[in-house]
C-alpha cells in the first residue's frame, strides 16, 4: 500500500489537544464528528490523543484499542485513495454514517457496531464510482483477476483483498496506459515521417498544413502524461483521441482516391 502523504489537515488542532488535560480533551472529543476524530489520529499518529480516545466513556465503546488500530488502517487506505482522487490536501474524507458526534451515533445504534464496516463501504463506494466503466477493459491488461463491481462490497471482499484489488487495478491501468502512450508516439512519428500526407480525421478541410507541429507536439505531450494513473482522479488523458470510433489520423483525399482506383481494377472485391 502506498504511504499516506503528510497532510496539514487538523495539524494545529491535533497538536494543541496534547497540551490539555485528559478530561478536557475528552470533553472536546465528545462534540467532534467521529470522522474528524479518526482522521486526526490517522493523519498525525499522536499516542496521547489515542489514549484519550480509548479511555473516553463513550468513544471506547466503538474505538477500543483493537478497534482503533483496525479503523486507522482502513482509514489510512481510504485517505490514500482520496489523495489520488483530489490534489487538494485539505479535502477531508466523508462517511455520512460517521459524520456525527459520538452521542448522536450511540443514540442511532443501540448495540456495538464496527466502524471499520462503514469505512470499508466508503472505500468500495469510491472504487465503484470510478472504476465501473473501465473494468471490462482493465481485465485484459493484468495477470490478476478483477471481480465485477457488483461484488465490490465488504461482505464479498475482505479488507486485505481490497488492497490486492487496488494493486491489480493499478497494474492493469499502467499496462494499458503504456500501450496508449506508444500509440500516441506512433501517431506523432507518422506525421513527422509523412509530411503533408496525414491530417486529423475531424479536420474536414483538404488544405495542406505546412507546419504540423501544432498537432505533433500535443501528441508527444499527451504520450508522456498518459503514463500516469488517471482513472481514480478522473483526469483522463487524450480522451478525445481514444474515444473515437474510427482512426484519429487519415490521409488527405488526394492520396486515397488513387489507391481506391487501383484496387477497383486489381482486387477481386466489389468497391462501389
Amino acid at each position: 500500500m502506498a504511504p499516506l502523504k503528510k497532510n496539514p489537515r487538523y495539524y494545529a488542532v491535533a497538536h494543541r489537544l496534547t497540551t490539555l488535560p485528559v478530561e478536557l480533551v475528552q470533553k472536546i472529543l465528545s462534540d467532534i464528528e467521529i470522522t474528524k476524530i479518526i482522521d486526526m489520529v490517522t493523519l498525525h499518529n499522536i499516542p496521547y490523543l489515542e489514549n484519550c480516545i480509548i479511555s473516553h466513556p463513550d468513544l471506547q465503546k466503538v474505538l477500543h484499542v483493537e478497534a482503533l488500530q483496525e479503523v486507522k488502517e482502513r482509514f489510512a487506505f481510504f485517505a490514500m485513495l482520496l489523495q489520488r482522487w483530489t490534489a487538494n490536501q485539505l479535502h477531508k474524507p466523508c462517511i455520512q454514517e460517521l459524520d456525527m458526534d459520538i452521542h448522536a451515533f450511540i443514540r442511532e445504534h443501540n448495540q456495538a457496531i464496527s466502524l471499520s464496516e462503514y469505512i470499508e463501504e466508503g472505500i468500495f463506494s469510491l472504487l465503484r464510482r470510478r472504476y465501473t466503466p473501465y473494468v471490462p477493459a482493465l481485465r485484459t491488461y493484468t495477470a490478476g483477476y478483477i471481480e465485477d463491481t457488483d461484488y465490490w462490497v465488504p461482505q464479498c471482499i475482505p479488507f486485505p483483498k481490497v488492497i490486492e484489488l487496488v494493486a491489480c487495478l493499478d497494474e492493469a491501468e499502467v499496462n494499458l496506459n503504456e500501450i496508449k502512450s506508444q500509440q500516441l508516439e506512433r501517431m506523432a512519428r507518422l506525421l513527422q515521417e509523412n509530411p503533408n500526407m496525414l491530417k486529423p480525421a475531424r479536420d474536414g478541410s483538404q488544405e495542406v498544413r505546412r507546419n504540423q507541429d501544432h498537432i505533433i507536439q500535443p501528441l508527444l505531450r499527451q504520450a508522456e502524461k498518459m503514463k500516469r494513473l488517471q482513472i481514480l482522479n478522473g483526469k483522463i488523458v487524450a480522451r478525445s483521441i481514444f474515444a473515437r470510433k474510427g482512426f484519429y489520423l487519415v490521409p488527405y483525399d488526394r492520396f486515397i482516391f488513387p489507391q481506391i482506383t487501383v484496387r477497383k481494377y486489381t482486387d477481386p472485391i466489389d468497391i462501389p
